[in-house]
């Protein structure tokens, strides 16, 4: 017998609604510095969040097409304090998950307003831009 699966239906995105985050997103796609690689991901499955994977390499320099080969970062952006859906005016926390050990850049986790979230992520990867371009 097949499995069916179970969806919570206080989920916000269940028939075509919006993540709660959707406008962040946005905000951010638009305000993200040119980058030979970027993905960004919203979604209201487990807990609202935004999902940045991004590389300071083109995919052709890639070491064996391996994402994690490249000079890479990812950065996610999710409610405060463990809260599991965002609401409108709140604010949200901000933190690198994984980057190449070849980017020198510090980032300290971040709790603040969505527009200085995104404001300290475009300020982070303008900073490592620069400072790779250095040690090339």
């Amino acid at each position: 017998m097949p499995r069916e699966v179970i969806h919570d239906v206080d989920r916000p995105d269940i028939n075509g609604v919006k993540p709660k985050m959707q406008a962040i997103a946005d905000s951010l796609r638009e305000s993200l510095p040119p980058l030979p690689f970027s993905s960004l991901k919203c979604d209201d499955n487990l807990m609202s969040s935004i999902h940045l994977k991004a590389s300071f390499d083109d995919r052709a320099e890639w070491s064996n097409g391996i994402f994690e080969n490249s000079l890479y970062f990812i950065v996610s952006i999710h409610p405060q304090k463990g809260k599991r859906y965002y609401q409108e005016g709140e604010k949200v926390s901000v933190e690198i998950n994984s980057k190449s050990y070849k980017i020198p850049t510090k980032f300290r986790k971040y709790t603040g307003t969505p527009e200085k979230a995104i404001g300290k992520i475009v300020a982070w990867i303008e900073k490592a831009q620069s400072e790779i371009t250095e040690q090339r």
